[in-house]
């Protein structure tokens, strides 16, 4: 996942896996990215997401960001 501030001075975001199974909020990141600047998350770790789970990317009013997420999608075994 990339997060990048398109603006021209320091904003905040907040990225999540909503797990509706749980009714919980997970965040991957809740704080501020520098203008100009990318915040890259990744070191090898695996979330499993069911049906129904969401990714969510909450910028602050009058920001913006552009976000990469990539999924590797494996059919559930049985369906």
């Amino acid at each position: 996942m990339y997060l990048f501030n398109n603006t021209g001075s320091t904003k905040s975001i907040a990225a999540y896996w909503r797990d509706s199974s749980a009714s919980a909020d997970i965040y991957v990141h809740n704080g501020t990215i520098a203008a100009g600047s990318y915040v890259r998350m990744d070191g090898g770790a695996y979330v499993v997401m069911e049906e129904g789970d969401t990714v969510v990317m909450t910028s602050e009013a009058g920001s913006s960001f552009s976000t990469i997420c990539t999924f590797e999608l494996f059919k559930k075994e049985g369906i």
